[in-house]
Formats: structure tokens, sequence, C-alpha cells
């Protein structure tokens, strides 16, 4: 059993500032720093992190910055058998990250536009237990649409962060599980605007009308809801000294995945990816900021203890 990241590995090249610039505007920075991530690499840590048996299907470039990626993924212990070498560069990301922790991301494809369907063989992972697709759009929709396909013909459960909005066929909506957006792209998708969890909930039941089979909005510091035909749930957030929010929405879906690969019912998995979620946003950068699953049972047994 396996959590399967289908997804986008790129460089993170990080600036903190005191605000974002005005175009036109030159301002100065305060630190610079590289760090390995892309929102599936961001994701498959995440599920690695929390005990998941996690594999990736990407591309990397043939640049200084693909042994980077590599060695991250020999770290966490993620296999990456079927991330492909490719000529040419790497996905980029240039982060920008405001005294009020609040960011602004630029990504460049690179390698990642080389992604295939053919490098998920779902023969690889076992069909005796839960296996867990997980994937946003950072990679080619086409490709992605091939993979649900086969994922779900093959008896597993996937998961769509529907991250950076780009138009998709409306066959996929019928091979995702569960939807993943945050409040602004669910914004964008339902046509409904998102200020509480009421909205969210409206919004949800317009985005099942998609075909999915479930949605779950994340709402940043209000938390996150869970709708499907049968099951509405609303999950408060968690408390932390926020320093960085970049990645916390990929450490809150690789946690998730892990958690429902698990077998967890999905209540307890939304409380756990919230928490992981909130730890994320307490460093900086997205991979590095990532906790790892013993710091979020202790922090919800702390909770526990302190009533919430």
């Amino acid at each position: 059993m396996a959590v399967i990241v289908a997804g986008s590995l790129n460089i993170d090249l990080l600036v903190n500032l005191e605000r974002m610039p005005n175009p036109g505007e030159t301002v100065k920075g305060h630190t610079f720093s590289v760090y390995p991530g892309g929102k599936g690499l961001n994701s498959a840590v995440a599920a690695a992190r929390s005990g998941a048996e996690t594999s990736m299907i990407g591309a990397v470039g043939s640049d200084i910055y693909a042994e980077i990626l590599r060695s991250l993924m020999l770290e966490e212990k993620i296999d990456d058998s079927q991330v492909k070498s490719v000529s040419g560069a790497s996905g980029i990301a240039l982060i920008e990250v405001d005294a009020d922790s609040q960011n602004r991301v630029i990504v460049v494809a690179g390698a990642n536009s080389e992604m295939r369907s053919e490098q998920f063989v779902a023969s690889n992972f076992s069909k005796n237990n839960q296996n867990v697709v997980l994937a946003q759009l950072e990679t080619p929709v086409n490709e992605l649409l091939k993979i649900f396909k086969l994922a779900k013909s093959s008896g597993f459960l996937t998961i769509l962060n529907p991250s950076p909005i780009v138009e998709v066929p409306d066959e996929l909506y019928s091979y995702v599980d569960y939807l993943l957006p945050n409040q602004h792209e669910a914004t964008i998708l339902s046509g409904v605007e998102i200020s509480n969890e009421v909205q969210a909930f409206v919004a949800a039941e317009k985005l099942l009308v998609l075909g999915v089979k479930a949605v779950i909005i994340t709402l940043g510091e209000l938390g996150a809801i869970f709708l499907s035909a049968e099951t509405r749930i609303y999950q408060p957030s968690f408390p932390a000294n926020v320093h960085d929010t970049t990645g916390a929405g990929d450490a809150f879906c690789g946690a998730l995945a892990a958690e429902v690969q698990r077998g967890s019912e999905i209540k307890s998995a939304l409380k756990y990816a919230a928490v992981a979620g909130a730890l994320s946003t307490e460093k900086s950068g997205a991979a590095p900021s990532i906790p790892m699953r013993s710091e979020i049972l202790s922090y919800l047994e702390n909770s526990k203890m302190r009533g919430n």
C-alpha cells in the first residue's frame, strides 16, 4: 500500500521582504534561500514524514538542481524510480514572503511538462490494501487524466488538489474521490465568494456537481470543511506561530493522503492534516517546514489535554 504523488518537482528560490513590490518598483529583500519544493514533491514529503510508503511520478532536468531534488527524495525515503530525467531545466518557483507571512509565487514548469502517464504502473502497487494517488495541476493535465482513469480502474483512491487553477477536461472530475482546493481556488471554481465556513459549504455543494465524490476546502486560519453526499464536517484551525505560509496547503494534502491511506476515518484525517498545515507555517520554506508524524501526534495529544 502506498501514496503515489503524480506532480511537480521544483527548486524554490525564496525571498523574504518587508512588502511586495508594486509594478515597476524595486524593493530591498531581507534574505534569500534555495529549497527543494514543488507542490508534488512537498506533498510527497508530507506523506512520507507522516509514515506512508511514498512514491513520486514526475520529471527533473539536467541542471544542477536535479541532484538537490533527487537527494531530498533519497533522504525522505521517497521512491523516485518513476521520476525521469530529461534534458533542460528543472522546475523553478520564485517565491516572495512579506512581513505579514503572505506569499506570492511564480512557477516555471521546466521538466515538469515532460511527466507522462506511462510512468504510472498500477501493478507496481499492492491491490490488497488501499493505495492513494494524489496530484496537483503543475504537470500536464491530459496525462493526469490518464493516470486518474487508470488509478480508479485499479481500485485506488484519488485526491486532486486543483492548484494552480488551469482549464481541465470535465471528464477528470469523474475520476476524483476528493477534490481539495483552498478557499481562493474554490471561489474561482464555484463562483462563490468564500470568507467563512458557511460560504465554503455552499461552494462545496456546487463543486460536488462536477462529479467528484467529496470536496475538502482549506480555509487557512478558519480551518477546513468536508462535504460529500452523506457527510458534512467543519474542522477548525489550530493555533500556530505563523512565520511562512508557503507549502502549508501541500503539507495538509500530503498528511491527509497518508492518513486516508492508513485507514483513518475522514474526521480524524482532517484533524491530523489541519495540524500538519498549521505546524508547517512555523518554519521557512516549503519542504523543510513540513512536520514529522511524531510532531503532529504530540501536538494533537497536547491539544486534547488542553480540551481543544
